[in-house]
């Protein structure tokens, strides 16, 4: 069994130079990271606050100003939800899984239910769409009710940043902090465009003297600007309750913008208990197994590794079956290879930290997984037993064996059904 040893110790120093090449490209992608991070997260978010707060203040008046204006409601809306998305998904490891599906280690579930985001993306857009709209419309040209539901939608906008906000209160203060920019920032423009227009209106009050009782006492209360944003929020009922209507056509239920916020897990409004997150704890095939695409690492079902759920496949079960045999047939070598493989091993697990990776490693070893499979059928008289009980517990373990002793082949579909 020695050659089988010094087969071991391949794999061990191939995992040692997989490693290198892993930590080297983990370098150079932490350094494009922080890089990004400095020019594109942190750099634009922290100007245009400060122009949407200029704004706030100070109305624009000027062609200029009012294009600058405009360009940093762009970029807010814009970066500002690509640099939350990649936040959320690089820093925070928050995925986009419902609270009933399994995610991994400390990753988080989707802060808003993808069955009811339809309700919250589509109030969303129309909040956009009023936004631009009212911005490029003209006071004197533009139907005071008109102007009334648009400034409605920009409510709707502000009313789901701050939900929003709400929503990821449970994260980590700084984490907090730098994602609840975003909606501060929507917000800010938000009330600083409904502020402009009733300005705009004010002036053009003024200037054309309409206070005359014969214009109509609808009319004059819609012209009423210190009471035009209390109609607008007065409006904001009535279209979420249109456009839930609409939805509701399409397969969305009445209470979908309720829903979306509390059917979830780990979060603020959540109202559902999510099953323990499976574990993978830095076993290199462990990673791959659980953290590779499913078409290509092709997991099979859960099983129990230090008292944690782990993600297994028939790589990792096949390799383990090799590791348990060496150990069987030579535990000085195998004490030797464990400790080098500890030392190294682990580390490199570290740096798979995409499903790229993870799948790149898993062809790598493919080789040397029909190699670990060729000593198992040459040196056990059962390698199809041994690699099936891999990560099983005790009692599915014990039934097992004892169906695939009694001659009972039902053993594989108990394996596949098992979870």
């Amino acid at each position: 069994m020695k050659y089988i040893g010094f087969i071991y110790g391949d794999f061990c120093m191939l995992q040692t130079f997989l490693s290198t090449i892993i930590e080297f490209f983990s370098f150079i992608e932490s350094l494009c990271f922080l890089v990004f991070f400095a020019v594109v997260i942190l750099k634009p978010p922290i100007a245009v606050t400060v122009l949407n707060f200029y704004y706030l203040i100070k109305i624009p008046k000027e062609e200029r100003a009012k294009k600058i204006s405009l360009i940093s409601a762009i970029l807010t809306i814009t970066v500002g939800l690509f640099d939350t998305y990649f936040y959320l998904g690089v820093c925070c490891d928050v995925t986009s899984a419902d609270w009933n599906k399994p995610i991994y280690n400390f990753q988080l579930h989707t802060p808003i239910s993808s069955e009811h985001l339809p309700v919250i993306i589509v109030l969303a857009v129309f909040s956009v769409i009023a936004y631009f709209i009212l911005y490029a419309v003209k006071v004197d040209k533009t139907p005071p009710l008109v102007t009334v539901i648009l400034i409605a939608f920009v409510y709707i906008g502000m009313i789901l940043a701050i939900l929003w906000t709400i929503q990821i209160t449970s994260l980590d203060l700084i984490d907090f902090f730098i994602l609840a920019v975003y909606p501060f920032n929507l917000v800010l423009i938000g009330v600083g465009l409904i502020r402009q227009k009733l300005i705009e209106y004010k002036e053009f009050i003024v200037e054309n003297g309409l206070r005359n009782e014969n214009l109509g006492k609808l009319y004059m209360k819609l012209m009423n600007v210190a009471k035009m944003p209390i109609y607008a929020f007065i409006f904001v009922f009535p279209i979420i309750g249109a456009v839930i209507c609409i939805l509701l056509l399409f397969g969305q239920r009445p209470d979908s913008i309720i829903q979306a916020w509390t059917q979830t897990s780990d979060w603020t409004f959540s109202m559902e208990q999510a099953p323990p997150n499976l574990y993978y704890d830095g076993h290199y095939l462990c990673t791959v197994a659980a953290g590779g695409h499913k078409k290509v690492v092709k997991p099979q079902r859960e099983g129990i590794r230090h008292g944690h759920r782990v993600l297994v496949n028939r790589q990792l079960c096949v390799a383990n079956a090799f590791e348990q045999l060496l150990e069987d047939k030579t535990p000085r070598f195998h004490r030797a290879v464990r400790r080098f493989y500890d030392k190294y091993g682990f580390p490199a697990a570290k740096l798979i930290k995409t499903s790229f990776a993870a799948d790149i490693v898993y062809i790598i070893m493919k080789p040397l997984e029909w190699i670990f499979l060729a000593v198992l059928y040459m040196f056990d008289a059962d390698p199809e037993r041994r690699i099936a009980v891999q990560y099983l517990p005790e009692k599915d373990r014990e039934s097992l064996l004892y169906a695939i002793d009694s001659g009972v082949r039902v053993w594989k579909n108990e394996i596949k059904n098992y979870d």
